[in-house]
Formats: structure tokens, sequence, C-alpha cells
């Protein structure tokens, strides 16, 4: 039996959410207890119509990364990471430096150390919302 191989073609916008998930994924392992349940990983673009956000990532509903649309205000890339009851602030994607922060540092250290490893990722979903503005090279 021949193994037929079917090729799909996806947008840049699949594949960068598919490449979150995937990082996500991961993230949510190194986060776990390996005696609990795996976190619940879900990714989605939320339309602009709905709000003025796009939630690239979340980990069991209490994590999400963001990069939002409308923030005519910074004039420098960036991404926002939220933890529910913890915390939440923004950081550069060029050095991952915090512009604003209240999110404990042990747990932003494990979360900046994803954003590293995952710079691409965020990089392609910045310039995907706001290139025509300023794009990250």
């Amino acid at each position: 039996m021949r193994k037929r191989i079917v090729k799909v073609k996806i947008s840049q916008e699949q594949m960068t959410l598919l490449r979150l998930k995937s990082a996500i994924t991961d993230l949510s392992d190194e986060l776990g207890d390996s005696t609990k349940k795996p976190y619940k990983v879900t990714v989605r673009k939320i339309p602009p119509v709905e709000t003025d956000l796009v939630t690239v990532g979340k980990i069991n509903n209490n994590i999400k990364f963001e990069v939002r649309e409308k923030e005519s205000h910074h004039n420098e890339a960036h991404f926002h990471i939220t933890i529910k009851g913890q915390g939440s602030g923004n950081y550069r994607i060029s050095d991952f430096t915090a512009i604003e922060s209240n999110i404990p540092r042990k747990v932003e250290k494990q979360l900046l150390e994803w954003a590293q490893e995952n710079r691409q990722t965020l990089i392609d979903t910045w310039n995907e919302f706001h290139g025509y503005r300023i794009t990250v090279a």
C-alpha cells in the first residue's frame, strides 16, 4: 500500500497560530506539575469587531499572551501577559524588558524564557497586525 502525501495550503496567520499552540503546549508542560493533568491549551484569533485585542495563547484559562490591535499610544513592538489573579505585564519584543509589570518575578522569568524561545512567533504575530506601523525584524 502506497502512502499518499496531501499538501494543504494554510495562511500565514494559521501557521503563526499553529506555532503558538505548539509553543504554549511546551510551556504548559514546563509549568505543570507531573502529578496533575496537563494544562488545557487553546489558541484563537478574536476578530477586531468583538474586541481590540488578539489572544494568541492561553494556558488553562489563567495565563494569556496577547497582541493588541489598537495601541497607537505605544511606539514599540510589544506583547502582553495576563495571569488571572496574579498580575499582568507589557514586554518589548526586541529585548523582553518590561514596559510595565506586576507579575511575580519567579513566574515572569519562566514566561519570558518561553517568549525568548518563541520570539519569531511573537514577531510574526506583531507584524501581522502592526507591520504597517512598526515592523519588527
